[in-house]
């Protein structure tokens, strides 16, 4: 402390000396930044500057949306060097940050989160869209000082090469389909909930469906493909199952999902169910629905893949719409069990791992409640707006 006033080296030295001592234990969470910045006097980027540093060093997690929480007092455990190497989201995704933190960041700071308190030394590389040159220096980042590569399957599209030719074990994670190659992979499996998605259309009596997605997405034609052959399993007609494919808008995915609703609405297709192959394209149709006055639930059935809507403690994201839950959390549980096994395995080893994640949680909200009615396992609750 200087002339009486504090610095964020003073912040840093005596929250560190406190977890350090053992004053604040493992799992226990700090004041907010407002908060530290009232008790010590500083403004609120002092604060920031000095929990940045505190998770540097592994000494904190920050979890958006939850605050920042003590890891340990000691030093990290595991010899292993873990990278989370991200490129920065595609520009699609800025149309929400509600949304973008749902489907993109909240895996992300699962992962670091887990990764930390797991005591595994983890550095995170990133790098902002570069729409001339894309991403050109995230692929001149040398990754071979790393025992292990942890990557979203997306990366493939900028860097299959480069990842094919680093020396470091390299995980695959966020994706829905095997990808061949010399790389572990943490895959959705998202069959029994398309199963349910299907029973629970035929409960209501909904004999077409209408299957969307996009028409330049492989991830989007698979998931409406395996729809399709679960359709075909539990006896639905083939004809009665419609596949629509959208030109995906390179400016937002949500207009691709606005133009869908109203080529929807237009020919008046409501004796036909919906099932969307994404929240971004669920949340344009929605948009569209709500202004023309027509609701999910009471002028149309509708079911989201995908959903994000139970990750977001926010009133305007809750649109009641039913959907199968994402399994991030479990994505983020089946990578720690991975990253245990392959400390087991000789460096050098050309076995490769893959991991299989059931997307099977359906939940069924009501869009015309003034609340959002949540039955998930048998049990029910009540969120008001």
């Amino acid at each position: 402390m200087q002339n009486g006033r504090y610095t964020g080296n003073d912040i840093v030295r005596d929250i560190e000396k406190q977890i350090l001592n053992n004053h604040l234990a493992r799992g226990v969470r700090l004041n907010t930044s407002r908060e530290l910045a009232a008790r010590y006097s500083v403004s609120l980027k002092t604060v920031e500057r000095a929990m940045a540093r505190l998770r540097h060093r592994g000494l904190i997690s920050r979890v958006r949306g939850r605050g920042s929480f003590v890891l340990s007092s000691q030093p990290p455990l595991n010899k292993l060097r873990v990278c989370l190497f991200c490129f920065s989201r595609p520009n699609f995704l800025n149309d929400s940050p509600a949304a973008t933190f749902a489907a993109f960041d909240y895996l992300q700071q699962q992962i670091q989160r887990q990764l930390l308190e797991a005591g595994y030394n983890l550095d995170y590389l990133t790098e902002a869209p570069n729409l001339d040159k894309p991403h050109s220096r995230l692929l001149r980042t040398c990754l071979d000082k790393y025992d292990i590569v942890i990557t979203p399957a997306g990366v493939l599209e900028y860097a299959e090469e480069y990842l094919r030719e680093c020396k470091s074990q390299v995980i695959l994670i966020m994706d829905d389909v095997v990808r061949h190659g010399p790389w572990h992979q943490i895959v959705y499996d998202y069959r029994q909930g398309f199963s349910s998605a299907l029973a629970l259309f035929r409960k209501l009596g909904c004999s077409r469906i209408l299957s969307v997605g996009f028409a330049d997405e492989e991830t989007s034609a698979h998931r409406m493909g395996v729809f399709r052959e679960e359709a075909a399993r539990m006896g639905f007609p083939e004809k009665n199952i419609v596949d629509y494919f959208g030109e995906c808008n390179p400016v937002s995915r949500f207009l691709t999902g606005q133009v869908f609703a109203e080529y929807y609405l237009d020919r008046k297709l409501f004796d036909h169910a919906v099932f969307s192959t994404s929240d971004f394209l669920t949340l344009g149709m929605y948009t569209v629905f709500e202004k023309r006055g027509v609701l999910p639930g009471r002028d149309l059935q509708l079911i989201s893949y995908d959903n994000f809507e139970g990750r977001l403690n926010r009133p305007d994201f809750r649109f009641g719409i039913t959907g199968i839950t994402h399994p991030q959390d479990e994505m983020a549980r089946a990578l720690s069990a991975l990253l245990e096994s392959l400390e087991k395995i000789p460096s050098g080893n050309d076995f490769y791992k893959t991991y299989f994640v059931p997307a099977k949680e359906l939940v069924i909200r009501d869009s015309t409640a003034k609340g959002v009615t949540i039955k998930s396992n048998g049990r029910k609750n009540r969120m008001q707006d």
